[in-house]
């Protein structure tokens, strides 16, 4: 049985790549209605879902970087400096003003530096942070989601008035 060379419905499959590919973020615009461009602009303003979702995001992409700088190298440098006065007033500070070169200032001075580095042997930290990834990645498809639902939602509407306004004019 011979085999056919392409499929029913195979052309049409570039064409179909190049309409997802088209920008989802002002889809409206194509209408060219103003009005209906001002709707989804104060609607997506004013929206309660998306202003929650960035905050959202913001903390997605922060656990993301959290989990970037638990695969690298920490250094810790810390410093301290001090000054003490011994009184001759004190019993001690009698005995040691008797010897000689005694100076009654006495500085001391502290430097640490503290280098440590996490070996993923088992992929601990590989799998906190592509869970991190995915987790940014959902949060992020999240808003894009909700910001299409809200356009869409309004955009119905909107074009459902219209619709009802024609039939009452043509009535």
């Amino acid at each position: 049985m011979s085999i056919p060379q392409h499929f029913f419905g195979q052309s049409s499959l570039g064409k179909q790549e190049t309409i997802n590919n088209t920008n989802l973020q002002a889809w409206w615009e194509r209408f060219g209605d103003e009005q209906l461009t001002r709707y989804i602009s104060t609607a997506l303003q004013q929206n309660l879902d998306l202003t929650q979702a960035a905050p959202r995001v913001t903390q997605a992409q922060a656990g993301l970087g959290a989990a970037n700088a638990a695969l690298l190298p920490a250094e810790y440098i810390s410093g301290q400096a001090a000054r003490a006065y011994q009184s001759i007033e004190t019993p001690l500070g009698q005995v040691l003003n008797s010897s000689l070169g005694f100076d009654l200032y006495g500085n001391r001075y502290e430097a640490n530096l503290i280098a440590s580095w996490e070996l993923d042997l088992f992929g601990g930290l590989r799998r906190d942070r592509e869970t991190a990834l995915a987790e940014y990645q959902a949060t992020s498809a999240g808003v894009a989601a909700t910001r299409l639902a809200v356009t869409a939602k309004t955009a119905n509407i909107y074009i459902n008035i219209r619709a009802l306004q024609t039939r009452l004019n043509i009535a």
